[in-house]
């Protein structure tokens, strides 16, 4: 014998939670869009920090120097492009290569500079605000110049990071 009190939901009540499911979706998933966005910025401006440490590794295996070859990387130099006997080299002890390769997958634009003495790398940020964030040797991690003014570029722009031919941030 069948219960004919048992009942199922009905057509309005099964599309009322539904229509509540999509709103909390259209709630939420631009918000997981931003917290992606955020975590591509936090692994640019990290591996710039590695960059420092790996920096000095690669100084205090090569005799004092960040780039034992006679060719400056200038700033504005790709930092894939690089120059043999630098600390962008891939094929050196200590190098900095792995952590340029990061910054791009995080999908960062960085640009190098060194010289015997001196070093210094900006990136883009991948954020749909732009701007840069520059390190260097002399111990500078900021995305804004000294000034408090946020970098707009990495070598060009209003307020770039880096000017070509120095190795500092601005």
């Amino acid at each position: 014998m069948k219960n004919k009190n048992v009942r199922g939901f009905t057509l309005i009540e099964l599309l009322v939670v539904i229509a509540i499911i999509g709103i909390l979706a259209a709630v939420i998933l631009p918000s997981l869009g931003s917290s992606r966005e955020k975590g591509k910025e936090t692994a640019v401006k990290a591996q710039l920090a590695n960059i420092r440490s790996q920096a000095e590794l690669y100084n205090q295996t090569n005799g004092g120097e960040y780039n034992t070859s006679a060719t400056v990387v200038d700033a504005g130099a790709s930092c894939t492009a690089t120059v043999t006997g630098s600390m962008y080299d891939s094929t050196a002890t200590n190098n900095a290569a792995t952590l340029i390769a990061g910054i791009i997958t995080a999908g960062g634009v960085p640009t190098c500079y060194s010289s015997s003495s001196d070093w210094a790398v900006a990136s883009t940020l991948p954020t749909t605000a732009g701007g840069a964030w520059c390190v260097d040797s002399k111990g500078t991690s900021r995305g804004a110049d000294a000034s408090g003014t946020a970098y707009d570029s990495v070598t060009g722009g209003t307020t770039p990071a880096l000017t070509v031919g120095t190795a500092s941030c601005n």
